[in-house]
């Protein structure tokens, strides 16, 4: 199975994923890299998120999903 259905198979049963969900789960370290390949076959969102990082900072990640789930 290649890192495109990997991701795919992941955004189908889970409802969607991120870069760390990417890397601990699936080995995929190019997640934006599979999420461009499969835009030109599927409807997939992207919705930015904010945390806080380890030293205090605020930082912004992608979250991926199926167009008009919930994530």
């Amino acid at each position: 199975m290649n890192q495109d259905t990997m991701v795919l198979k992941y955004i189908a049963e889970k409802g969607s994923i991120d870069n760390k969900k990417a890397i601990d789960s699936l080995g995929v370290y190019r997640l934006s890299s599979c999420i461009h390949r499969l835009r030109k076959l599927y409807d997939i969102e992207t919705n930015m998120h904010t945390t806080i990082n380890r030293y205090g900072s605020k930082c912004y990640y992608a979250k991926y999903s199926f167009k008009g789930e919930a994530c």
